[in-house]
This record gives structure tokens, sequence and C-alpha cells, in this order.
């Protein structure tokens, strides 16, 4: 870990990585840049120490700045997969914590659904799931909850269906299972939950398909996050038993979260019969 005295600039492009497909990619130059020197400080102070604890005692004051304070939680998240990523889930699991805070979601609901968007993508990693399988499936369960509040669904449907999408991936793998079954049933049934929403299903209309696909085979979903200048990118790719591949892009920023799915497309690779191979 790096000194506390490090920025937040530094922090991250020392913390860059990249792990291929399935992985977390780093490229962050600021974290929330509307949160002050003093309380940025104090943040990267509480992540490097991997203190979840100090960021939750943060956040406590002001809900809009506890939804910036959770984003930049989760951008430094992603770049502790790679050296540490017991850490990692953890501070993940606090990002998601106060983004779940009902006050954080009224205030900023967009930006609490980029969040459980980002955190549940690291949690996804093989790496962390192996170092911290029970914390990921809490991670699972915090953010399909937040998925799953009216104000972010109003905000962000499409958002609220990549992480029913990826929760519900976490959640059924088996290290997760065994560590965590209760938890793990819990963020399950809230990702069905979302994905059964009519307004999630305009927005995302094969989430139903592929929050089963997740299920039955959580191989099929790989995410990548990149955090560049105080914006997170999260893109999120989804294979079903027939070769369709969807992918699509989430972008959370201090003004809010886009989403931007793909047409499915289908991978000339793979043997379409369901029956078939893979």
């Amino acid at each position: 870990m790096k000194s506390s005295t490090k920025s937040f600039r530094s922090f991250f492009a020392a913390a860059a990585l990249a792990l291929g497909v399935a992985g977390v990619t780093a490229h962050a130059q600021d974290a929330a840049p509307a949160l002050s020197a003093d309380l940025t400080a104090q943040v990267q102070a509480a992540v490097t120490s991997g203190d979840a604890d100090a960021l939750k005692t943060l956040a406590q004051n002001n809900p809009t700045v506890a939804a910036q304070i959770a984003q930049a939680a989760v951008q430094a998240a992603a770049g502790l997969v790679a050296t540490n990523p017991t850490a990692a889930a953890n501070i993940a699991a606090a990002a998601t914590s106060i983004a779940n805070e009902p006050a954080v979601i009224a205030a900023s609901p967009a930006i609490a659904a980029g969040v459980a968007a980002t955190a549940t993508a690291i949690v996804s990693q093989p790496s962390v799931i192996a170092a911290a399988p029970a914390v990921a499936a809490q991670v699972a369960s915090t953010s399909a909850s937040i998925a799953n509040q009216p104000a972010v669904i109003a905000a962000a449907p499409a958002t609220a269906a990549t992480v029913a999408v990826t929760a519900t991936a976490v959640a059924s793998t088996p290290a997760v299972q065994q560590a965590a079954p209760s938890v793990a049933a819990t963020a399950t049934a809230t990702a069905s939950s979302v994905a059964s929403n009519t307004a999630v299903q305009a927005a995302a209309p094969n989430v139903q398909t592929q929050v089963t696909n997740a299920a039955a085979n959580p191989s099929s979903v790989t995410s990548t996050v990149t955090v560049n200048a105080g914006t997170t990118t999260v893109n999120t790719q989804t294979s079903s038993p027939t070769g369709q591949t969807t992918s699509t892009t989430t972008q959370t920023s201090n003004t809010g979260t886009t989403t931007n799915p793909t047409t499915p497309t289908v991978d000339p690779t793979q043997n379409t019969s369901p029956a078939g191979s893979r």
C-alpha cells in the first residue's frame, strides 16, 4: 500500500492494471473532482489504509457528498484488484453500503447506480472471488438492493439491468454460494426482482434472459472497469448458450450515469446449437 500522503492522481496512476477480458483497468487521474482537497485526502487515507469504517464515517453528514465519496472509493477499489483483491472487495463493500443509504439514493440515484455497477464488476473478478467470496456475496446483494430502488430504476434503468446481471453471476459462482449461501440467495432474488421490473425491461429488453443465463453459467458474464479523470466506465459482456453476445457500457461521473447497450451479436466461432459445445 502506498502512503496516504500520495495524491489520488499518483495513487491511481501507480495502481493502473489490466487483467484481460475479465479484468479491471484503472487509469484514473482524479477521483471525485467535486470533493474538497481536505475530504479527498481523508478518503485517500482511508482507502490506502483499507479502512472501510473510516469511509463510512466520512459519508455520514451530506448525502450528495456521500455519493461522491462512494464513487471515489469504488474507483480506488478498481485500482487494488491486482495487488490486494481482499482490500478491493472491502472497499467496494464500503462504497455500496454508503450508496445504499436511502438519503444517498434520494440525492444521487444515478451515481448510486453507477457505484453498484462498478462494485459488482470488481467483485466479479476471479481473484476477488478467490480472496473474499463472502464479501463478494455481500457486494452483490447490496448492489442488487441499490438497483431495485424505485429512484434508481427511474434514473438509470439500463444500469440497474447491468447490476442485476452481474450480481446474479457473482452470487451464482460456486465459491460465493459456499461462503455465504443465504446472502448469495438474497442477491439472486433481488436481482430477479430488478429484472422483472417493466421499466428495466423497457431499457434492457433481454435482461431476464441474461439473468437466467448468468445464474446457469456465471462465467458467461465478464466485466471491465476503466477509471479516467473522475469518470468510471464499466463494460459488461454477456453470452447466451446460442453464442449471442451483448455488450453494455455504463459511464458514471459526478453529473450522473449513462448506459448504452449494444445490439446483440452472434459470435461466428460458437456452435449455435443449444446442444452444441461452447
